[in-house]
Formats: structure tokens, C-alpha cells, sequence
């Protein structure tokens, strides 16, 4: 990788993904190894179930929320215990959570 390759400037640097879909949330953390390579520090998913009440009501009830925001602080706080900076975490929401 030469100094004009995009990666250059931020290998080694830790970047964090999250996508929340209609049954579950899952987590990346991922340090940058190269312009084409990841090394992976974590990768969790957690249950949610929250397309559930959108099917039945054309919304999130305020339980499936609560699950939610929980699910999403705690992996806020993973990322930025494996080095993450915690504005730079993407966040991707499927249709439940439009």
C-alpha cells in the first residue's frame, strides 16, 4: 500500500458497523489492515424481533424500541472498548426502522 492508496492514512485506525434489520441487530468492529483487508475484533448479533409489531401495527411498539436503543448502547460501548471512535460508527437500518 503507497502513500497514495486511499487506506493510507487511516490503516490501523478502528471502524465500527452497525445494521439493525426486522429480527436482529448486528455488530462489526473491524481494524484496518490494508486497502483491501479487515481484521475483524468483533462480531455479535442480538435477536430483536422488531419487524414483528411493524407487520401487525405499521410501527414500533414502544417495547421493541427499548430493545433497540439497549441493543445499540451496548454496542456503542463494545466499539469503543475495542477502539472504535464512537463518531465514526455507521449505522444501517432496514425498513422497521425507517
Amino acid at each position: 500500500m503507497g502513500p497514495g492508496t486511499p487506506a493510507a492514512g487511516i490503516a490501523g485506525a478502528v471502524r465500527a458497523v452497525v445494521d439493525v434489520g426486522s429480527n436482529s441487530a448486528h455488530l462489526l468492529v473491524a481494524r484496518i489492515a490494508g486497502a483491501h483487508r479487515l481484521d475483524p475484533l468483533a462480531d455479535e448479533s442480538l435477536f430483536l424481533g422488531l419487524g414483528e409489531r411493524v407487520a401487525s401495527a405499521g410501527h414500533l411498539g414502544s417495547e421493541a424500541r427499548g430493545r433497540a436503543v439497549e441493543a445499540l448502547a451496548g454496542f456503542v460501548q463494545r466499539a469503543k472498548t475495542l477502539g472504535a471512535d464512537p463518531e465514526s460508527i455507521l449505522l444501517l437500518g432496514t425498513e422497521p426502522v425507517r
